[in-house]
């Protein structure tokens, strides 16, 4: 399957059996998901299209009764049944493989592409491409209208984009500062929007200096440390008044953290667990 997704459907291609290709919809499975596969075939619904025109009706048909040759047969993913009974953790673990396959591949091919390159101007075609891809793609997965189940697949996906972006600026920066810019213009974008001030935004990057020097962050800006302490930094980052008062107390900036850092929250980002949260002052000592 293809790395780079704009379409809602080109995701859903990763966890929905290709009904459409399959001998036969009983048998084949889906081996790229092999424990959730099962979960999600039963919550498949078959159907023939029957009528003309405004007599159009769907009419419910049994999984050995679908033929993909006939045209009035379709089939339909029911996301309210399956968001009740799938697993969210394993779904995001089997698909994060597949993804990091992808990924891996991606980068695989591009350098591949880049060390062909004949000119230092073919070079820097070939990043520049691949570079608007990323974020093309993360814009386009970034706009759209998510379900719970659909949202577990799209974040994953930015997230690995964002992973990517991030490597190739460590690695290619220096050769052409000039293919990061917007790079660079969407982070000050996002500054702008969650920090009270430019001073609050510089007091976030000297914070994150001495973070990576007590292990919290790697040089590529990943997180280190568990998720509840990347909530305590929120937390600390708040009571220096450096985060907007309006966004103090929601998951904005949490998310934003979770893109810039490369690290999923989970649940520790909802507002009714970090409110809890004491002692975050204490965590970070050495930011006084």
């Amino acid at each position: 399957m293809a790395y780079i997704k704009e379409k809602l459907s080109d995701i859903e291609k990763e966890f929905i059996p290709d009904y459409i290709n399959m001998k036969n919809p009983l048998l084949d499975i889906f081996p790229e998901l092999p424990l959730c596969i099962e979960v999600i075939q039963n919550c498949v619904t078959f159907y023939s299209i029957e009528g003309f025109e405004e007599e159009i009706e769907k009419r419910e048909i049994l999984a050995r009764e679908y033929n993909p040759k006939n045209s009035s047969h379709s089939f339909k993913l029911d996301y309210d049944k399956l968001s009740q009974v799938l697993n969210y953790g394993v779904f995001k673990d089997e698909l994060f493989e597949i993804i990091e396959a992808q990924e891996a591949e991606f980068k695989a091919d591009l350098d591949k592409l880049l060390s062909s390159s004949t000119s230092d101007i073919s070079f820097k075609i070939n990043l520049r491409e691949c570079i608007q891809m990323l974020n093309q793609s993360m814009g386009s997965l970034g706009s759209i209208t998510v379900n719970r189940v659909q949202k577990v697949a799209v974040d994953l996906y930015r997230k690995s984009y964002v992973r990517v972006l991030k490597e190739l600026k460590v690695k290619y920066q220096e050769f052409a500062p000039e293919l990061f810019i917007a790079q660079d213009s969407t982070d000050k974008e996002d500054f702008k929007r969650y920090f009270e001030n430019p001073s609050a935004v510089q007091k976030l990057i000297v914070f994150e200096k001495k973070l990576q020097d007590k292990g919290y962050l790697n040089e590529d800006l990943v997180w280190q440390k568990d998720k509840i302490d990347l909530v305590k930094f929120f937390l600390f980052c708040v009571n220096k008044e450096m985060i907007k008062k309006i966004f103090a107390q929601k998951t904005d900036v949490l998310r934003f953290f979770e893109e810039r850092y490369s690290i999923e929250l989970g649940d520790q980002k909802k507002p009714s667990k970090f409110k809890k949260l004491k002692n975050y002052r204490a965590e970070f000592y050495f930011l006084q």
